[in-house]
């Protein structure tokens, strides 16, 4: 029995024609509180899915470790470097390790409970 086959041309499609996005200082302050607006809710959500909290200013960042209800000083292991940083409970996984992306003053760090 023959088949039937439907044959179509290619046709283009209409593009739309690309935007260029602008920068923060070419937008206008309507436009600045929604860019602002959206990179907030971004970085809540990147924070929502990480086991610590952290937030960063100008020439400062902190960082937020949650921590079981009693624990003390003694527990924990943090370990500052110029370019690494770990914390966590004393023979368990960090539970914040990794690399730094600049050195940092290590003079000028603490942490505390």
């Amino acid at each position: 029995m023959p088949t039937i086959e439907e044959v179509t041309e290619d046709v283009p499609q209409p593009t739309e024609p690309e935007t260029k996005e602008k920068s923060y200082d070419e937008m206008t302050p309507e436009e600045r509180e929604v860019a602002d607006a959206k990179l907030k809710a971004k970085e809540a959500a990147e924070q929502a899915t990480l086991p610590y909290q952290w937030k960063q200013e100008l020439g400062d960042v902190d960082m937020v470790v949650p921590l079981p209800k009693g624990t003390r000083a003694r527990d924990l292991a943090v370990k500052i470097a110029k370019k690494k940083l770990s914390a966590g409970l004393k023979g368990k996984e960090p539970i914040l390790e990794g690399e730094l992306c600049q050195e940092i003053k290590m003079e000028e760090s603490t942490w505390t409970v």
